[in-house]
């Protein structure tokens, strides 16, 4: 399943990672990072809290230690 995802998705991987890339310049800031941060959980909060009430899908992946919103949130 995942390297299927990689497949189909891969087109992506380049303008994706750009918004990580920034955090690597010699001129990012700290602005950088809290930028990067707030679009990282802009993403992930709607999607874990979609995936929750899903039951099935925990028996594949526990979500628990997949969540990370709260730890950006910094809850």
């Amino acid at each position: 399943m995942v390297e299927r995802l990689n497949e189909e998705t891969g087109v992506h991987h380049a303008e994706t990672d750009a918004d990580l890339d920034v955090l690597f310049r010699g001129d990012a800031s700290a602005a950088h990072y809290m930028l990067f941060l707030m679009r990282v959980y802009g993403f992930e909060a709607p999607l874990e809290s979609a995936l929750v009430p899903t039951p099935t899908l925990d028996l594949m992946i526990d979500l628990r230690v997949r969540s990370r919103s709260a730890f950006i949130a910094g809850i």
